[in-house]
């Protein structure tokens, strides 16, 4: 019978004479702990050190259990498929209570049901129950407690966060505490940030690592260690203060770029979707993630027509669903008539993509269409092909993945080199262009969806939906001589 202990984290052997010779090589000795001032021993120290990480977690489980262990490749050593320790009673799991370790494992990454439906409600009623038959109040608290509240926070922050959660585990793991992590005290929570920081944990990486752990104490309706007034913020201060870096470098997409992508000659099938992609996606300052939810049935031709004869020929870009916009308000970006929209209308006639009769756009505004194709479809066995057969199902949009690679492959197109470039830099380049355009904050924000939670700002309804175009104008500029 194995008995399961806390092993203690091996501390990398260093032979030095703490002596006026060792200070003079960067080493200085405070309560029998070594500081190595020199990057080169210190990065080898980090990486003994993640040997030992690795070793106290196996020392911790039962061999049968550590031989199934897979470790993700992160600074600190992560544990990915934890739910296999769910039913370990070692490492101070056995002095868990039932409910506290279903909430050290709940995992809370997958969609729901109900936001499957993306703004779409599904019919909800009990299995096998008869047509009509009202659910009781504790079902209905259950299913809004699992289904719903899942939804407060954005499904890649909820993957975020348990990416990061994976690795307080395996914290506790290695050091035999797992029943200290729920509830967590401030001792031990600063206990893992050194441990963390000592591994090459990032501030900003630090950052998740803390909010992660403040929202699993509240889906456990527990107490978080840094509850305490201003708390977050000067732990945050001190670790950025010694560990900050500058953020990697990416260069904004300009209106140089735009008008060189839009003039390319004779691009193939697969350039031109990655030119709109990048080209759109600049005008319309979007993330990523918005072009790969735009639809047939979001392209409003002529949208303002009817208030100005001028504007038929322009398009407004209904966006249903932003990270600022949570209560879903939706927001609607211009691009003026232009060079730009005989490439798109071209391109949707090539591609067949359709608008279908069923859309739910109308009923539904706040909802993606089940039925209408992406405007950007997902590229197949490599390369792009226009799907103009009847009776199909809607085209797969593309990845959020497969649109930032668009942006390298459409730069390269022109012989840029793409690699100070990614996804943001198509939204970075279009709020820098208006701005430095002088476009005015409040239309500025309308096309980008910055501020939309303020008050304040939701009151902003041009008289004129003229000044609507500025953003874009300003964005693609007047074309080069």
């Amino acid at each position: 019978m194995q008995v399961c202990g806390a092993a203690s984290l091996p501390v990398p052997a260093v032979d030095v004479d703490v002596t006026a010779r060792g200070r003079q090589a960067g080493l200085m000795e405070v309560d029998s702990i070594l500081y190595h001032g020199d990057p080169a021993a210190a990065k080898l120290v980090a990486v003994e050190y993640r040997v030992g990480v690795k070793a106290a977690v196996l020392e911790n489980v039962l061999p049968e259990v550590g031989l199934q262990l897979l470790w993700s490749d992160s600074f600190y050593p992560s544990v990915s498929n934890v739910e296999l320790l769910e039913g370990v009673r070692c490492a101070g799991l056995a002095r868990m209570v039932p409910e506290a370790r279903h909430w050290l494992f709940y995992n809370e990454t997958a969609l729901t049901e109900v936001e499957r439906g993306d703004g779409i409600l599904p019919g909800i009623q009990r299995a096998g129950g008869r047509a009509g038959a009202m659910l009781s109040t504790a079902e209905l608290e259950r299913i809004f407690s699992t289904q719903v509240m899942p939804a407060q926070l954005e499904r890649s922050t909820r993957v975020c966060y348990w990416s990061v959660w994976r690795q307080v585990l395996t914290f506790g793991l290695a050091h035999g505490r797992m029943d200290r992590l729920l509830p967590m005290e401030l001792g031990e929570l600063k206990a893992l940030i050194m441990e963390f920081m000592m591994l090459g944990v990032s501030a900003g990486s630090m950052k998740n690592v803390l909010s992660a752990i403040e929202h699993r104490h509240r889906l456990a309706g527990m107490v978080p260690p840094l509850v305490e007034r201003l708390a977050f913020k000067r732990i945050m201060k001190a670790v950025s203060s010694v560990s900050g870096t500058p953020s990697r470098l990416r260069f904004p997409i300009g209106s140089h770029h735009l008008w060189k992508l839009m003039r390319l000659s004779y691009p193939s099938l697969m350039e031109r979707q990655v030119i709109l992609i990048v080209c759109t996606g600049t005008v319309c300052c979007s993330r990523v993630v918005e072009l790969a939810n735009m639809q047939t049935c979001d392209l409003l031709w002529g949208h303002d027509g009817a208030f100005m004869v001028e504007l038929a020929g322009a398009l407004a870009i209904r966006i249903y669903k932003r990270k600022q916009d949570t209560g879903r308000f939706g927001l609607y970006v211009r691009i003026v008539a232009g060079l730009l929209l005989e490439l798109l209308r071209a391109y949707v006639a090539e591609w067949g993509l359709r608008k279908d009769a069923r859309c739910t756009k109308d009923t539904k505004r706040g909802a993606r269409c089940p039925y209408c194709d992406p405007l950007f479809p997902r590229l197949r066995g490599g390369r792009s092909t226009p799907a103009l057969r009847q009776g199909r199902e809607p085209l797969v949009p593309m990845s959020r993945q497969q649109i930032s690679g668009a942006v390298k492959v459409a730069l390269e197109s022109i012989g840029v080199d793409a690699r100070h470039y990614s996804g943001i830099s198509m939204r970075r380049g279009g709020i820098t262009a208006a701005v430095q355009a002088k476009v005015s904050e409040p239309i500025l924000y309308l096309q980008s969806g910055h501020g939309t939670a303020m008050a304040g700002r939701r009151y902003v309804d041009p008289v004129d939906p003229r000044i609507l175009y500025d953003t874009s104008n300003a964005i693609l500029g007047m074309e080069p001589r």
